[in-house]
């Protein structure tokens, strides 16, 4: 599927439920390639994303999503063609201690009855399940950006991207 396309009507969907002083940013770049995941999967990563970036913002702000097509190499851990989604929103961010639990099963920043923890977890288990990953990079004050990369595919056959062998 499309990366760009399913996220900018999920976005349509999400966008009453997100406040008035909410402002989301969903710049038109350059084409991005393929990936394949369950678009039911995409929906539910993209909602946990942005409902997440809505409640670290409760006086609003602005919540951006961007896609590009990345090449990593051996160096980064992660060699191979994907295609990355950003989300990232100006709210209160999260120090070092916090982030590093972030995607733990049940561990919320919410207060008592306004979440499960489940929403992260979930959300990397939706991402490895498609053959991805996800980092997250915040700072307290300065908001937080989700990096999800899910593997570049070509339309035509649904396989991998293969990465040039050549020196």
């Amino acid at each position: 599927m499309n990366l760009f396309e399913a996220i900018e009507q999920t976005m349509r969907m999400l966008r009453p439920a997100m406040g008035a002083g909410i402002d989301v940013v969903l710049p038109r770049g350059c084409a991005v390639g393929q990936v394949r995941i369950d678009r039911g999967a995409l929906v539910q990563i993209v909602t946990n994303l942005a409902l997440n970036a809505c409640d670290a913002m409760p006086d609003g702000g602005m919540l951006k999503l961007a896609t590009s097509d990345v090449v990593l190499d051996a160096a980064r851990g992660n060699r191979g063609a994907y295609v990355r989604l950003a989300v990232e929103d100006e709210g209160v961010g999260m120090d070092g201690e916090t982030c590093a639990l972030a995607f733990e099963p049940f561990f919320t920043t919410k207060g008592p009855g306004r979440g499960t923890g489940l929403g992260l977890a979930t959300v990397r288990g939706l991402v490895q399940q498609a053959g991805g990953f996800i980092e997250v990079r915040s700072e307290p004050g300065r908001g937080t950006t989700f990096d999800v990369y899910l593997p570049r595919v070509f339309a035509e056959t649904g396989r991998a991207a293969e990465l040039d062998q050549r020196p």
